[in-house]
């Protein structure tokens, strides 16, 4: 139903915690994309670790680009690194309004 994808660039510090957040969403996405643009940090093993499907990005256009062609769904919602979910039902909230 929805796919999230993140363009990321060494969010080793922040990523987690926007993983986590969705983790905690009453209604899971079909799958999380990280379009990464070469990140030097661990940000690629903290997205694997969490499930999240690694492509190669840009930032931050080309790696929303290159997360859309490859999601599976077609909702996708387009989140930056440094984001947090702190509302449990914020992509079940969003998805009925989209429907």
């Amino acid at each position: 139903m929805l796919t999230i994808v993140i363009p990321t660039k060494n969010e080793e510090a922040d990523l987690p915690i926007l993983l986590e957040s969705i983790k905690k969403q009453t209604l899971q996405p079909k799958e999380v994309i990280v379009a990464d643009a070469n990140s030097t940090d661990r940000t690629r093993e903290i997205a694997a670790a969490y499930g999240a499907r690694v492509v190669e990005g840009g930032m931050p256009g080309p790696g929303r680009n290159r997360g859309a062609e490859a999601a599976k769904t077609d909702l996708i919602l387009f989140l930056d690194a440094d984001v947090e979910l702190r509302d449990s039902e914020f992509l079940e909230k969003s998805v009925g309004e989209m429907l």
